[in-house]
């Protein structure tokens, strides 16, 4: 026995030191072993997990500053009111603007993002916090833009991130978007759907399973941050279910009426997603002067048109535009001037650098336009506009049908979101 322990010792000092070429293969083969138990399903699923509480606690943070900028500094003092004009409402976007375009650039886009993390690049932090602070001043200042933009930038970064240490890198990048999204919106389900829908190449079963996890995780963790604050509240609305529960047999009218104010909301969704792309493409020919002096010209085109129109609907104003869009109480007229005008103010501001996204701005456009006919069809067109101008009908549908709490409302704007689609780009 006592030979037999004197020889393992010997045999262990012998392997501790051999000479490096000796032993180069097994460290070679314990480093294989590590990739792949890193890149394993559990792995991925609990960096998942850390995308979403991670996320969802930096995107908290942006919409609290952005809420702050917003309230207790540009409009300080104003509240929302869709007849109102105010000197705030030019002052507010071109200050922030020209802060924007000085001294705020940096950081990468969400197809940027997606990129990076497949190679498993490590995430410049700096450049991408102050990308985050350009979207917060431009938000924060009322340019006509969208907060799920940065959200989703936010979350694609901290997907980045936890890909860098190790699991899937295409499974991460799912879960950072959808993170972003939920945490922007509070819709999880929307979220899961857009980043899936948007990348479905490299979609896979493990790629939703994260993206679940890390929405389900950042919604909650965004929630409980910001005390419930809600993104857009409405009470039900009436809906397919509805008509399904009081239809009776042989009478097609219910019916015929869900499927005529789906084929007008298709219509009007392809009208006003093509608008804002002509509209931004227009933009982009005028002559560039500098970061700073495109970005104040965006936003003088959208303070000057907001006190034209008088109301504040053209700029961002939280979820109060839509709402107020959704309301029925405004004209046909009205409605349909506001719509042109978010049109012309988003085309400008998406074609400088401020930063923002779009989903809030053709919700808004697909609403406005919808409402012209009725307040059913400006909810189908909503959820159209979105689905058409970014390729994803099944988001579209979700995420209005999240924001109001009204699933009833999910067959009918798909439906309206793949039409408008089909539209859009037969225009093309």
């Amino acid at each position: 026995m006592l030979y037999l322990r004197a020889a393992l010792i010997c045999h262990l000092a012998h392997a501790l030191v051999a000479p490096p070429r000796l032993i180069r293969p097994r460290l070679h083969l314990a480093s294989t072993t590590t990739e792949t138990k890193g890149d394993s399903v559990t792995e991925t699923l609990a960096r998942s997990v850390q995308i979403g509480a991670v996320g969802g606690a930096v995107i908290a943070g942006f919409r609290k500053c952005v809420d702050t900028l917003h309230g207790d500094v540009f409009f300080k003092g104003l509240s929302f009111d869709v007849c109102a004009k105010d000197p705030k409402f030019i002052l507010g976007p071109v200050i922030g603007a020209l802060v924007v375009g000085k001294a705020l650039q940096g950081g990468k886009t969400v197809a940027q993002l997606k990129d990076v993390t497949l190679r498993r690049e490590p995430l410049k932090k700096r450049d991408q916090a102050t990308r985050g602070a350009a979207a917060a001043l431009t938000l924060g200042s009322g340019c006509s833009l969208g907060p799920e933009g940065p959200c989703v930038e936010l979350g694609a970064a901290t997907g980045q991130w936890a890909a860098s240490q190790g699991g899937k890198p295409n499974a991460l990048a799912a879960a950072g978007v959808a993170a972003g999204v939920a945490a922007g919106f509070d819709a999880p389900t929307a979220a899961v759907a857009f980043a899936l829908e948007s990348d479905a190449k490299n979609a896979d079963t493990t790629a939703a399973f994260s993206a679940i996890t890390a929405a389900g995780v950042a919604s909650y963790v965004s929630r409980t941050l910001l005390r419930g604050a809600p993104t857009t509240t409405r009470k039900g609305s009436k809906g397919l279910a509805a008509v399904v529960t009081n239809w009776k047999l042989f009478d097609v009218g219910p019916l015929m009426s869900v499927a005529q104010d789906v084929v007008i909301a298709s219509f009007v969704a392809a009208v006003f997603a093509k608008a804002l792309r002509t509209s931004a493409d227009l933009f982009k020919k005028a002559p560039s002067i500098n970061d700073s002096l495109d970005a104040a010209r965006a936003a003088l085109i959208t303070g000057a048109i907001t006190l034209a129109v008088g109301s504040p609907m053209i700029l961002f104003w939280h979820s109060a535009p839509f709402k107020a869009a959704l309301a029925g109480s405004l004209s046909r007229n009205r409605v349909l001037t506001l719509a042109a005008a978010k049109v012309a103010a988003t085309g400008a501001c998406v074609s400088s650098p401020l930063v923002g996204g779009l989903f809030a701005p053709t919700l808004i456009l697909g609403a406005l336009g919808g409402a012209a006919v009725s307040p059913t069809v400006a909810r189908y067109a909503a959820a159209a506009c979105l689905g058409a101008f970014f390729g994803t009908p099944v988001t579209g549908a979700l995420l209005v049908a999240e924001l109001l709490k009204a699933p009833a409302l999910v067959l009918p704007s798909l439906i309206a979101a793949v039409l408008a689609r089909a539209l859009l780009k037969s225009s093309e």
